[in-house]
């Protein structure tokens, strides 16, 4: 999903009760404005996507947390040099920019 792919995604969390009928979605990213979309439209698709794998007796429940320093999370890090690296940058100038 391209969605996922800029939309920074550290962490994904599932929470399942203990009757098994409700299913809590806690996904961490960096950039929640990208995941969340205008008037909460990217994330109403995305919960319809997810419904088509579950059965229809279960509710989910997506929260959409943001990481507060996206600079000291590792994976969000790593995410930005393989962006620049496909963007064609230089790797000693996308490393030396990570390690700021």
């Amino acid at each position: 999903n391209k969605l996922a792919k800029f939309a920074s995604i550290s962490n994904i969390h599932i929470n399942r009760n203990g009757l098994g009928d409700q299913i809590e979605l806690n996904i961490e990213t960096g950039r929640p404005g990208i995941l969340v979309g205008d008037n909460g439209s990217e994330i109403k698709t995305l919960a319809a996507n997810i419904k088509k794998f579950i059965p229809n007796n279960r509710q989910i429940t997506i929260n959409i947390v943001e990481v507060e320093n996206v600079n000291s999370n590792a994976s969000l890090i790593a995410d930005l040099v393989v962006q620049q690296l496909e963007d064609r940058v230089a790797f000693r100038r996308a490393i030396r920019e990570a390690l700021k």
